[in-house]
């Protein structure tokens, strides 16, 4: 997840869900490890690096294929922590004047839900960073993918440049620079500003802009919170996403050698230990093996050479 509102209940979820699947892509999360193990921990820099290698020994698959590096990058994130503190937000309030300005300069969905995506991310990096002032650095090939809206790299500027007709966003004077900047923010602190709705979750902002302005039929996912689009291959009871209605079934299992237990897939019936001691069954299976070929090698080297010595006798 790149968009993260409260990053320390997140790093939290994460640390404690030890048996949560493994990590793909860390990078980004090891500078909130970091800061997570400085701010609340009051670790300092050999620790918060221990700490972040045995949480990609553990949690990320290819750690050993690279290790020397993973160690470096450790240790210059945990040189460089204790900056900002990480974002302890629970829901973005978007207003009913922001949605407003969307809907009456804009007569298209499609631009209707990029503004919106744009809207939330500006918001979202000015908690990040007071001093944002509504600027968007996504690329703009991300911007299009969430809000989903289809388009190549060529429509792309078109559409940006559509909407900068509106006045509602601007780009940066310097021409190397391909940011964008909302201008559409609802400043007003007053306390009778009607709220339009809260998101609380990154994820498919397009469809959430949908199902919020009731263009389309959509739901959240009751598991994973999710919002997608309703249709007869996903889910027609409208509660569960397409990933969490076909996620397998799993069953909990004891392992036969070290006690501990572990889940499996459901369907997997003879699976009886754990991860580690699985890799140790392994490596004392393969020792045995290697063990039994050194014995028929002897063996055969015996043999042969009894053979050798009855043929010498009979000559």
């Amino acid at each position: 997840m790149k968009y993260i509102l409260n990053e320390k209940k997140y790093i939290e979820n994460l640390i404690e869900n030890k048996a949560n699947e493994q990590i793909e892509k860390p990078g980004a999360l090891l500078p909130l490890l970091a800061q997570y193990y400085y701010e609340f921990k009051g670790y300092r820099k050999k620790k918060i690096t221990d700490l972040l290698i045995d949480f990609l020994n553990t949690r990320y698959p290819s750690f050993e294929h690279n290790k020397k590096s993973w160690i470096e990058t450790c240790a210059k994130i945990s040189k460089t922590t204790g900056g900002k503190p990480l974002l302890q937000v629970d829901e973005l309030p978007i207003t009913q004047k922001e949605i407003e300005t969307i809907t009456q300069n804009v007569n298209d969905k499609s631009l209707e839900r990029l503004l919106f995506v744009m809207l939330c991310i500006a918001k979202y990096n000015n908690l990040k960073n007071p001093k944002n002032q509504g600027w968007v650095n996504t690329d703009l090939k991300d911007l299009f993918t969430l809000a989903k809206v289809k388009s190549n790299p060529q429509n792309r500027g078109k559409i940006i440049h559509t909407l900068i007709n509106t006045g509602l966003i601007e780009t940066a004077k310097r021409i190397d620079k391909v940011n964008l900047k909302v201008c559409f923010i609802d400043t007003d602190d007053n306390k009778n500003t009607v709220l339009f709705t809260m998101i609380k979750d990154f994820r498919e902002l397009g469809f959430q802009y949908n199902r919020l302005m009731n263009y389309g039929d959509y739901f959240t996912c009751e598991k994973c919170g999710i919002t997608v689009k309703a249709n007869k291959q996903n889910n027609n009871k409208k509660c569960l996403c397409k990933k969490c209605l076909n996620e397998p079934k799993t069953r909990l299992v004891i392992c036969v050698d070290c006690g501990a237990p572990f889940t499996v897939d459901a369907r997997v019936s003879a699976k009886c230990r754990c991860d580690e001691c699985q890799k140790i069954k392994i490596r004392e299976d393969a020792a045995k093996r290697k063990q039994r070929q050194r014995e028929r090698e002897k063996l055969c080297v015996s043999e042969l050479v009894t053979g050798v010595k009855n043929q010498r006798k009979r000559l």
